[in-house]
């Protein structure tokens, strides 16, 4: 199966959340996160919010499990989906 982070976020009046999901193709979730954004209220802005909380997510587990001084290729490919077409062009 393949590895996966699903992010997306929210505005709702004064509010901004995000959240993400790190799991497999076949509905394994390995980790979740959410949270509250801040700054500008805007959808674009929390669509960020979530997916550099994800993609910090996955270097912090990478460094923590040594990934980077494998003498191998990265082990599996990784792929991040968001609903915001703004930000998957940024990207």
């Amino acid at each position: 199966s393949q590895v996966i982070v699903v992010s997306d976020g929210s505005q709702r009046c004064d509010r901004i959340t995000y959240g993400w999901v790190f799991g497999s193709s076949t509905n394994d979730i390995y980790a979740e996160h959410s949270g509250e954004g801040y700054g500008e209220l805007t959808s674009h802005r929390v669509e960020a919010f979530g997916m550099l909380s994800g993609l910090l997510f996955v270097y912090h587990l990478c460094c923590y499990t040594n990934m980077y001084a494998m003498d191998r290729p990265f082990p599996v490919s990784i792929t991040f989906f968001s609903d915001n077409q703004g930000l998957v062009n940024r990207v």
